[in-house]
């Protein structure tokens, strides 16, 4: 008998990011074709899934991952995805957005100079951002969920952020992210990956 509630499905080795603390292999590879996808969520269906997280690489990068939200969401399961938010466009993704019940997304500082250095992408902080605001106009009901990877300098900055928007969820005025997941890296990784640390 399966138990689990949630599953995740990889749709794609393509990733527009280069993340160094990433665990992620990438060889710019779609993985399976959409009809094999739809047996596997079927499946998931079948085996009473609540829940199907779409994620990658970056699944905006899966050409045809709208038909894959509306596929999920038409069999009833909460359908949610994690994505750096790069390719995100709010015309031609109008219609992901509507039929998603969350979207995680990668926030690792309080400003573009912390997020941008961490992520070792130009640009990332102010696009994520950017993406929420017009995440939040396009669906009232959609979840956002904050991934945040946990480097020693940006610790304090990520308490504050953190505190600040539950006193805005509390307060009733709203706050950037429901749920917070956060990410530690263990002090053994940060020395294999960062060898020179983070500054």
């Amino acid at each position: 008998m399966i138990n689990t509630k949630r599953v995740t499905l990889t749709f794609s080795k393509r990733c527009n990011m280069r993340c160094p603390f990433c665990y992620g292999y990438f060889n710019g590879k779609d993985l399976l074709d959409i009809k094999k996808y739809k047996e596997i969520i079927s499946k998931c269906q079948m085996f009473h899934i609540e829940t199907l997280n779409i994620a990658g690489g970056d699944p905006l990068m899966y050409r045809r991952i709208g038909e894959i939200v509306k596929y999920s969401k038409s069999l009833g399961l909460r359908t949610t995805m994690d994505t750096n938010c790069l390719l995100f466009d709010p015309i031609e993704h109008e219609d992901i957005i509507k039929s998603l019940d969350m979207i995680s997304v990668p926030i690792d500082g309080c400003n573009a100079e912390t997020h941008d250095r961490i992520r070792v992408y130009k640009g990332s902080f102010d696009k994520i951002i950017y993406s929420l605001n017009e995440i939040t106009d396009i669906s009232k009901e959609i979840e956002i969920r904050v991934n945040t990877v946990i480097v020693k300098d940006a610790c304090f900055q990520m308490m504050i952020f953190v505190l600040m928007n539950l006193a805005f969820i509390v307060a009733g005025i709203g706050g950037l992210m429901p749920v917070v997941r956060i990410y530690i890296i263990k002090s053994i990784e940060m020395k294999e990956r960062f060898p020179n640390g983070i500054r």
